[in-house]
């Protein structure tokens, strides 16, 4: 509901109040004489009072009024309004009467408007109302269900996203329900919780737990507890309930107005007013009332599936409200990486550089660039990794997990830069973030590195970064490593649901790599180490030296390659590999099953090793290189069992740690068989 320029912001507030417990039948008589008062006397507080009506349902059905007349929806309520008001004003008070002439002919409207709203039907389905209250009318629509085992009024319930609740009593003995109400207004239930949804439109918490997200055009909305009345001022809150009656009021954002419950008919207690981080409690028996500290994390799970993340495991970990600040050294943990929603349906105001647009596995991001076309509506969700310490140069830590949304992932955005250019649309208003800026070469703080060379002047040992995108889009996979720097990731997922496919991109993400001889390997066959993907660096191959091209088998290519003759027979194979490079080879794997991998390598040191992946599978194998009699001896070793999907997989062999000499040693060729299992 607008605010029209003619009303001072405290009658305002009164008038919606008054409309909001009027229309849910809570009214007391004063506060009934008071808005009839109000509506009556003034022209803007009618216009109001329809408005609300109008803007808050979207109306398609037809009601009776007085004398017959039909209403098809709440703009021709409007006009009988406004007909009604002309029609009156002619006809003079009774003598003596203070009364305006408009009050008789308001009494009806009045009622009608408060039935329409009862009569709604539109994308919510039928409201049916009836003048009995003990019959079951519809108030909310189930928006999601997450492992949800409820009953209503005694009997066993099922409900499915986009079912009519019908009033009645709600008990969820399991998981966790997102319900939504005719204004817009989200309360996610979780288990175990009795709510009683009624058909005058209030709702009372009898126990258990839940959280409201409080739509802009619904504000006011209530819930009751056995010992107060939470209305909300343009907010979101929780509220939990013990065995006894006692309740616990706390507030996310903007502010809500408390009030004791009334005990064995007495008036109700005093009101309070609580705004953001406050929490109080509330007994029934005493009116007792405590402050108590505010703690987000008793709802943790709830704001997790109102915030549209189905799961996080590993090192994620959800967070709301979001932090105060993800600038370096404010929320350090070394084994924490939280992800939070940062803002919710922004329509992207430009082309918007992203880092990641399709689904697979990711180890470097410095070169990657795809745009999102402006218009595209997502929801933007930033993964922030703060280890203990990021404010100075230091040793690394790792943390490794994953984060699944219920809605499709449109574009991930790891490079620094992307990320301070994307703020304007998508940081949230209330969080600080680092300024721009370049912290050596081409390094931003904010972003991810990929894997680096063991080498480089700042780069830690060891494989550094990468991220997975699922197939299915919903699973973001992420692996960070961090020193004296913040990694920070930003995930734009659809806002418009399920049947938002991606859109049509300006430029596409770098290709699949492509096997080198046309088609995939199979099993058993060998597979030379120089003979990995197409595609180039970043695709077929990473190499950390990119200045150091090939200069024969394959000329152009960074990897370094080792040709040695030995009686008039001429080889090739990987050599001098370092800490962070990787190889891709395209497989095809005709069965699913355990299968091991052969590795004919060899190195003057050993401890060198690597890790093998088998692309969406997110199965891997470990090799470690033993010490041979010398660079150029080979010995085959065989890595740990894997289990394989049958289909065509992106076998990728990325170098995980370096002996000695600085090297992870050479690798000449690649095998890949069946466990056979021995009978028994």
């Amino acid at each position: 509901m607008t605010k029209t320029p003619d009303i001072d912001n405290g009658l305002f507030d009164e008038i919606h109040e008054l409309i909001h417990v009027q229309l849910e039948g809570r009214a007391t008589e004063k506060q009934r004489h008071r808005l009839e008062t109000l509506v009556c006397e003034d022209s803007a507080a009618r216009v109001m009072y329809v408005e609300y009506i109008r803007d808050s349902v979207n109306l398609h059905s037809t009601v009776a009024v007085d004398g017959g007349q039909r209403i098809d929806n709440c703009s021709d309520l409007l006009d009988l309004v406004k007909t009604a008001e002309r029609t009156n004003s002619q006809i003079p008070p009774e003598a003596g009467s203070q009364i305006p002439p408009f009050r008789t002919s308001h009494r009806s409207w009045l009622a009608v408007a408060g039935a329409v709203v009862l009569l709604a039907v539109g994308s919510w389905g039928v409201f049916e109302w009836s003048s009995n209250a003990t019959d079951p009318v519809a108030v909310a629509r189930v928006r999601q269900t997450i492992y949800a085992s409820w009953s209503r009024d005694g009997d066993d319930f099922v409900a499915k996203p986009g079912d009519t609740l019908l009033s009645g009593r709600y008990v969820l003995d399991a998981g966790l329900a997102r319900i939504v109400f005719p204004w817009g207004t989200e309360v996610t239930l979780e288990a175990p919780a009795e709510i009683d949804l009624r058909a005058d439109g209030s709702r009372m918490l009898v126990n258990g737990q839940l959280i409201a997200k409080v739509a802009p055009e619904d504000k006011g909305f209530t819930i009751d507890t056995p010992a107060v009345r939470v209305i909300d001022l343009g907010t979101e809150f929780g509220v939990l309930v013990a065995g006894d009656g006692e309740s616990e009021v706390h507030v996310f954002h903007g502010e809500v107005e408390t009030r004791q419950a009334a005990i064995d008919g007495d008036t109700p207690g005093n009101s309070l007013r609580l705004t953001a981080r406050q929490a109080t409690s509330f007994r029934v028996q005493d009116r007792v009332t405590q402050d108590v500290v505010f703690n987000p994390n008793r709802f943790s799970r709830a704001w997790q599936a109102a915030s549209q993340i189905t799961a996080t495991d590993g090192a994620v970990h959800f967070m709301h409200p979001a932090p105060s600040s993800v600038v370096e050294a404010q929320t350090e943990a070394n084994d924490v990486m939280l992800v939070f929603l940062e803002r919710e349906r922004v329509s992207l105001s430009d082309v918007t550089a992203v880092t990641i647009t399709q689904p697979g596995l990711y180890t470097t991001f410095v070169d990657r660039a795809a745009w999102l076309p402006a218009g595209v509506e997502v929801d933007s969700y930033l993964v922030h990794f703060d280890p203990v310490g990021s404010d100075k140069l230091q040793s690394s830590v790792t943390a490794q997990g994953s984060v699944v949304f219920n809605r499709p992932v449109l574009a991930v955005i790891t490079r620094g830069d992307q990320l301070a250019l994307s703020d304007a649309d998508c940081a949230g208003s209330n969080t600080q973030y680092l300024a721009p800026q370049k912290k050596y070469m081409d390094f931003y703080p904010r972003g991810l590195q990929g894997l680096v060379d063991s080498l480089a002047p700042y780069g830690p040992a060891g494989a550094n970064d990468w991220i997975r995108l699922s197939q299915d889009r919903r699973t973001l996979s992420i692996k960070c490593t961090a020193g004296g720097e913040t990694d920070q990731i930003r995930v734009l997922v659809s806002a418009q649901g399920e049947a938002n496919a991606p859109p049509k991109l300006e430029a596409p993400s770098l290709a699949p790599s492509r096997p080198f001889h046309g088609q995939p390997f199979s099993i058993g066959q060998t597979i030379e180490a120089e003979d990995f993907d197409q595609g180039g660096p970043g695709v077929g191959y990473y190499d950390s030296t990119p200045n150091m091209l090939a200069v024969y088998y394959r000329p152009g290519e960074s990897v370094e390659l080792v040709r040695t003759e030995k009686d008039e027979t001429v080889t090739t194979h990987v050599g001098r590999a370092r800490t962070g490079e990787w190889l891709a080879y395209s497989l095809d794997v005709p069965d699913t099953g355990t299968y091991v991998v052969d590795v004919h390598v060899a190195s003057s040191y050993g401890g060198g090793g690597f890790r093998i992946e088998f692309g969406e599978s997110s199965k891997a194998t470990k090799v470690v290189i033993p010490q041979t009699e010398g660079r150029n001896k080979f010995q085959t070793v065989t890595s740990t069992p894997v289990v394989l999907p049958a289909g065509q997989h992106v076998m990728r062999v990325i170098m995980e740690a370096h002996h000695s000499g600085d090297w992870v040693g050479n690798i000449d060729w690649l095998r890949i068989r069946p466990v056979v299992v021995s009978p028994k």
